[in-house]
């Protein structure tokens, strides 16, 4: 999932007649600028008339380049996805405190505004999902695997931790993020109160850093 700042409008943009190819081309970028700054800020309620408003066009001209709202709203949340950058954290500690900041890190991404409407809005429409699989496939792994697994390669480099396939453990790691995540407790509102997510990484953390810490060889000195 990806955690990108909405563009800001790239404001009016008309013309009279036939558009050159560099005006169409601004035209298009600031309609999929403002498509998805309003899917960010209404989700499904977003409608065309709002992204024409945003882009500063007429519904007409918004209507000629994109037939339908599902075909806009379909490039945008590309656009998101293809632009997701890694979870950025501090790694520079002892493996149990880098595993507690990337959880943290990739829970309050997860729990913006931004995200949980980018979130329900492709639960709501099974289209989105269908069509989108690479991507969100591409955006997840670079977004929350990718960070990860270089952590816990670095970690079993220096002897910190035994890692013996740091795919598995990074793809165990997110998936326990993004379950809690979809908890009855975060559901009634916990997404509001910080508490829960200090508690949820500190406990993942704990989990992960015990289990893949170096054990000492049964009588060693």
């Amino acid at each position: 999932m990806a955690n990108r700042a909405a563009p800001a409008s790239t404001g009016k943009i008309r013309s009279k007649g036939r558009p050159r190819q560099e005006e169409a081309a601004g035209i298009d970028s600031a309609i999929r600028d403002a498509a998805v700054k309003v899917l960010l800020d209404h989700g499904e309620a977003a409608t065309m008339h709002d992204v024409a408003r945003e882009a500063g066009l007429s519904r007409k001209s918004l209507y000629a380049r994109y037939p339908s709202k599902a075909e806009l709203f379909l490039v945008a949340i590309r656009d998101l996805l293809v632009l997701a950058q890694g979870v950025e954290f501090e790694a520079r500690c002892t493996v149990e405190e880098g595993l507690y900041n990337y959880i943290r890190a990739a829970l309050d991404i997860i729990m913006t505004p931004q995200s949980q409407a980018l979130q329900r809005l492709l639960t709501v429409n099974p289209i989105y999902i269908e069509t989108l699989k690479p991507e969100m496939r591409g955006a997840t792994d670079r977004h929350f695997h990718h960070p990860l697994r270089a952590f816990l390669r670095e970690a079993d480099r220096k002897g910190e931790m035994v890692v013996p396939d740091p795919e598995a453990v990074a793809q165990a790691v997110v998936r326990l993020i993004f379950a809690e995540t979809l908890s009855p407790e975060v559901e009634r509102g916990a997404e509001q109160d910080d508490s829960w997510r200090e508690r949820y990484a500190r406990f993942l953390a704990r989990l992960f850093s015990s289990g893949l810490l170096p054990r000492t060889p049964v009588g060693a000195v």
